[in-house]
């Protein structure tokens, strides 16, 4: 069971293990062992500092071991009394946002990026998601998604290139979820117009990835290796809606030789 309402930090458990002469196990000492973690720039920017603790798993609950903060707050200080297997756990910072309002000609010189991205393609795991869409003429990009297609929950901004197609990833997301996503272009204080929304939503475990895209259907695929040139299997293809269409009218014309079809626009009796 999760600790107090707590997430497990980047989904890492540690398993400490201590052995004698013998090769045999310690798992108690006669001293308290001071153990220090340095937390890094992802954990602090993501994570409450106050919330960050070390539990230690014991007959199948999580017991919290009480660690401190350095003076700097980037280092958890705990004293140990045994090694077992332990969990980094705290409570993730949740980031809303007002959407900011259009450039004001009097108050804001900067100017109002001209070119919407399109949001094209999102490649999804169980927590994460990453973003494809066309460039635009300003290099920072703002990011929305939420699970309301008509709000704006959460948001992050990235600093692109101005060229080529763009891509960002969004973490910390829920496990299984569906989420709204949409982008727009930033000058300084003169945001863009936002693109259009893709939805898409999240896999239930971290060993299998989702793909969904703005002209084709959604593909699931369970990733076990490194990806090869060949994401398929069997009969399943992915096929442009239009490719489909011709497909299907060439498989119409080749069942009788003698039927042609051929489609033209009506037109009234004069």
């Amino acid at each position: 069971m999760v600790p107090d309402n707590k997430e497990l930090v980047d989904n890492n458990f540690f398993n400490f293990l201590s052995l004698n002469n013998q090769g045999a196990t310690i798992t108690n000492f006669v001293k308290p062992l001071t153990l220090t973690i340095s937390l890094s720039s992802s954990i602090l920017s993501n994570y409450q500092k106050d919330t960050l603790d070390l539990y230690k798993h014991t007959n199948g609950e999580w017991v919290a071991q009480n660690c401190s903060l350095n003076s700097n707050q980037t280092t958890l200080i705990c004293n140990l009394n045994s090694f077992s297997v332990y969990g980094l756990f705290g409570k993730t910072i949740i980031r809303t946002f007002s959407a900011p309002a259009k450039a004001n000609a009097d108050s804001c010189t900067d100017k109002v990026p001209t070119v919407i991205p399109e949001l094209f393609e999102i490649n999804l795991d169980n927590t994460s998601a990453t973003l494809f869409f066309t460039p635009s003429d300003a290099s920072s990009y703002f990011i929305s998604f939420s699970q309301d297609p008509s709000a704006m929950e959460h948001g992050a901004l990235f600093n692109l290139s101005r060229e080529g197609v763009q891509s960002a990833t969004v973490n910390y997301l829920n496990p299984n979820t569906i989420y709204f996503f949409k982008v727009r272009a930033d000058n300084g204080c003169a945001p863009g117009e936002w693109s259009n929304i893709l939805m898409a939503k999240t896999s239930l475990s971290k060993f299998t990835t989702a793909k969904y895209y703005l002209y084709y259907s959604p593909l699931s695929v369970t990733q076990t290796k490194t990806p090869t040139s060949s994401l398929f299997s069997g009969d399943t293809k992915l096929i442009n809606p239009s490719q489909e269409r011709k497909e299907e009218q060439a498989d119409l014309s080749k069942q009788d030789d003698r039927t042609v079809v051929e489609e033209r626009p009506s037109q009234e009796k004069k």
